[in-house]
């Protein structure tokens, strides 16, 4: 990464940060020149500069890291730097755990892809304080298989170490699925019947993980679903807030669900509220229930996405 008196262009490649509740360390990647492959070093956001005897992966390459505690990563790059361990897509196939103070050749293989996927993945990460690890095959540009498991101790115990089995999470190839605390929250590309209910292309509903993961959606609650007119373009969380933004009539509207005792109401009434009408009627509170911010806050969701 770039010293003072450095020659080369550096694009922003992106950052990812230690969710530990101490909001102090993040790892930044730049790419040189601009191309696919990119550098990452950790960087201290309290004295904002790269952290000495950090993580740092110096050479450029098509490379996933990801924080998995404050003393473990999980990496994915050229190993050897001679193509086994990169999918034919040119992305990582293989997943190592790499310890705080080793040699990233000394980190340890704790999942594999096949050599014809477009890259593989192993994160894990706390929402709303329940702990969840997946690993991803991503098949196709729109197929992916997903395995979950709750890691005993993420501080604790590596990736390596804990031997929790992975379990299959039991959605369509081109599904996705997302979290919020131990809810599941899957997003349908095609039409899924399961459990004697059929679930429409392009909806999205929530129900409990452990449910999803014995193939019972008897409680599924459905958070979207599209009409000839109506469809989802995206959605974001917040730390009590689901907020879909939803294109109807080629005009976006955003719709809010509030969870709350393991459940999601639609804030605002008519199955999802407005996040423009919350934010406004909570510029006459303190503070907004949405992002949590002074009054002035997110006019939208444009800054409670960020939150």
């Amino acid at each position: 990464p770039p010293t003072t008196g450095t020659a080369k262009t550096w694009v922003w490649h992106g950052s990812t940060l230690l969710d530990d509740g101490n909001f102090d360390r993040c790892m930044i990647s730049l790419s040189p020149g601009g191309s696919d492959a990119d550098t990452t070093r950790e960087f201290c956001l309290k004295t904002n500069s790269f952290l000495e005897g950090g993580f740092e992966m110096l050479e450029p390459a098509k490379s996933r890291i990801d924080y998995r505690s404050r003393d473990e990563c999980l990496v994915g790059t050229d190993f050897g730097k001679d193509g086994s361990c990169m999918t034919d897509s040119g992305y990582p196939r293989v997943i190592r755990s790499w310890r705080r103070g080793t040699p990233l050749e000394e980190a340890t293989t704790v999942f594999e892809g096949e050599q014809s996927d477009i890259s593989v993945s192993q994160y894990a990460y706390r929402d709303h304080g329940v702990a969840h690890e997946f690993r991803v095959r991503s098949l196709t540009f729109y197929t992916s298989k997903y395995w979950h498991r709750t890691p005993k101790d993420l501080e604790g115990l590596t990736a390596a170490d804990d031997d929790t089995p992975f379990v299959e999470v039991p959605i369509p190839a081109d599904a996705n699925v997302g979290t919020f605390a131990d809810a599941a929250l899957v997003s349908l590309r095609s039409d899924w019947t399961v459990g004697g209910q059929t679930f429409k292309q392009g909806s999205m509903f929530s129900l409990p993980f452990s449910d999803l993961m014995k193939g019972d959606v008897s409680a599924a609650q459905i958070l979207f679903e599209p009409t000839d007119s109506k469809s989802l373009e995206s959605s974001t969380t917040t730390k009590n807030y689901l907020v879909l933004k939803v294109l109807e009539d080629v005009r976006s509207t955003l719709v809010v669900w509030k969870w709350a005792d393991g459940t999601w109401t639609a804030h605002g009434g008519g199955g999802g509220g407005d996040a423009r009408r919350c934010c406004a009627r909570a510029a006459a509170r303190p503070c907004c229930d949405i992002c949590g911010s002074a009054a002035s806050c997110c006019g939208g969701v444009g800054r409670a996405a960020r939150l």
